[in-house]
């Protein structure tokens, strides 16, 4: 199993803790910190797909893919 694919089911993980939490009524807070982790766990790893994927490309491939994806993972 790739790094990535152990990521990917920790991430569902949570996602599935914070549906059990809504399910159960626990706190607001503790729901939104819940919520707050997984997201931080998806941009983390949209990261290091990300920067993984820069060393295959050409120079200015890189550059354009780069500021692509790094202009929409800090507009979430």
């Amino acid at each position: 199993m790739s790094t990535y694919s152990k990521r990917i089911k920790k991430i569902s993980g949570q996602v599935t803790g914070i549906e059990k939490m809504i399910d159960n009524n626990r706190s607001c807070d503790d729901i939104v910190q819940q919520i707050i982790a997984a997201r931080s766990a998806l941009s983390s790893l949209a990261t290091e797909i990300l920067v993984d994927a820069s060393y295959t490309c050409s120079a200015r491939n890189r550059q354009d893919m780069m500021k692509k994806y790094l202009t929409k993972l800090f507009k979430m």
